[in-house]
């Protein structure tokens, strides 16, 4: 493809290859080259011809160009279409997006980032109508990654650049923006963020709406970056009503050690984010159990970590339950009762012998959202996640059980029942060296299916632990009839049997 600037400029004069002439421009402050520029066309307008490798009127136009990127970017701001397999497919952004990258040095700074910020529009609405996510998502990204290179190459002062990031972070559909996210969390002097701060007062924009659709305060943001903590949670307070920015309120009252004041709103947050943003909900309550770690509440940290094991079942939420339970010595309890749950559904303070206090309604906001839905009891028993626990906890017989329901029922690992073949092998092979032999057979055999060098190579690992513990168990002999047998069956694959050259 034939690049805007390339279709109006001439080649570099071999002048500007001197080393010393390169050397002595580099180092020359960027106002005093343009000083120098602008004095030798005044003075020298043939050298300056030259200079610039183009006569007056082979001149880039910036409107030009602009309008030529303009068409380019309109031509690719259409729905996705399908491809010769039938498949739909977005279009291709990444010739649109190198010909931005190679206008940002020449200062077209505010008519770049217009074309940016449409063609981020389009990406995130087509996200939105076609459910593309990762798709758009990662062409999304690369759109906001242009944005920050024009922004640091701006001419924009420090906080008009800030501006423009919050501007493009305001108006963002999905969580896509990363790149924004780290630009605005570079160190700054606290007199930048003062800036920022004063010119967001008196936006415009922000008198209608002084939020995103995150819940973010932007005000009160910088002032809080900017060093005026009891400002920004004056500002925060302020705007809690429009933009439910309790999370930063909160995280800044905990910094300044105003525990009793955040615990006050993080119970208003909740009762205000559960049923419009229950993500913020979740976040809240995570707020809360770093108060209850820092005052050392043992029992409230726990009834934290008991819910969201109970909400979302998992290793993650798992350990840190156990890990309380067992400063509170009350692991021989907990445990028999967590296994009880994965099994059954039933909440562990609604069977019989729990002793331990119920926790409060706060903690249990999110997991009581999750009892009443009608499908609550038919998840269970949770196979996959009662496995893991059982790997975790070193529970042999459970770990045979678990895993051969796993294999009764393949759908209840969302990876599939064969994804924890390698781990049972491994975890049961002194107690039980025959289920181990199973499984390592049974691998090994779907990786030769496979038929591919990777999964030869897999295949025979599987056939080096086979071998290792048949000889351990006094049968060799047995393993090697098994090979022989393996060389005859799959004779036409000859890359498996050059793998196996490797056992």
């Amino acid at each position: 493809m034939t690049s805007l600037i390339d279709k109006k400029s001439s080649p570099k004069p071999a002048v500007l290859d001197n080393p010393p002439l390169k050397l002595w421009l580099e180092l020359k402050p960027k106002e005093e080259l343009i000083d120098l520029l602008l004095e030798m066309n005044q003075r020298f307008p043939q050298a300056a011809e030259y200079l610039g490798g183009t006569k007056k009127s082979d001149k880039i136009d910036p409107d030009e160009l602009i309008s030529g990127l303009r068409a380019e970017a309109d031509s690719v701001m259409v729905d996705p279409e399908r491809d010769y397999r039938g498949r739909m497919t977005p279009p291709n952004y990444y010739d649109v997006m190198a010909e931005i990258e190679k206008l940002v040095p020449l200062g077209l700074d505010e008519k770049l980032m217009e074309v940016v910020v449409d063609l981020i529009e389009h990406v995130e609405e087509m996200s939105q109508e076609y459910h593309w996510v990762d798709e758009y998502g990662e062409i999304a990204g690369e759109f906001y990654s242009l944005a920050v290179k024009i922004l640091k190459a701006s001419s924009l002062d420090e906080a008009d650049k800030i501006i423009w990031a919050i501007d493009l972070i305001r108006a963002s559909s999905y969580d896509m923006s990363s790149q924004l996210d780290r630009y605005l969390k570079e160190n700054r002097p606290p007199e930048v963020y003062s800036q920022v701060a004063e010119r967001l007062e008196h936006s415009d924009k922000l008198n209608e709406d002084s939020s995103d659709h995150y819940g973010n305060s932007w005000v009160a943001w910088a002032l809080e970056k900017s060093e005026r903590k009891d400002l920004a949670i004056s500002r925060y307070e302020k705007d809690l009503e429009s933009t439910l920015s309790y999370q930063p309120l909160v995280d800044l009252l905990i910094a300044e050690g105003r525990l009793t004041e955040a615990e006050n709103y993080i119970e208003q947050g909740v009762q205000k984010t559960r049923h419009a943003k229950p993500y913020l909900t979740s976040r809240l309550l995570e707020q809360r159990a770093r108060i209850f770690e820092v005052r050392r509440q043992w029992p409230e940290l726990f009834d934290h970590y008991l819910c969201r094991f109970l909400e979302s079942p998992s290793l993650s939420t798992y350990n840190p339950v156990r890990e309380t339970a067992v400063k509170m010595d009350i692991w021989p309890k907990v445990r028999p009762a967590l296994f009880d749950f994965l099994e059954t559904g039933l909440l562990p303070w609604l069977m019989k012998g729990w002793d331990i206090p119920q926790p409060d309604q706060l903690e249990q906001t999110e997991l009581l959202e999750s009892v009443r839905k009608a499908n609550w009891l038919s998840r269970f028993p949770l196979v996959a996640y009662r496995l893991e626990v059982a790997l975790l906890e070193k529970e042999m017989p459970d770990i045979i059980k678990w895993h051969e329901k796993l294999h009764e029922n393949r759908s209840a690992s969302l990876y599939g029942a064969d994804s924890f073949d390698l781990q049972v092998a491994q975890a049961v092979r002194d107690y039980a060296p025959e289920k181990s032999l199973v499984i390592w057979k049974r691998m090994a055999e779907s990786k030769i299916l496979v038929g591919k060098k990777y999964s030869y190579s897999k295949a025979v690992a599987c056939l080096r632990n086979l071998r290792e513990l048949m000889s351990k168990l006094g049968r060799k002999a047995e393993f090697d009839k098994y090979l022989a047998e393996l060389r005859v069956i799959h004779k036409r694959r000859r890359l498996f049997l050059v793998e196996l050259l490797q056992l």
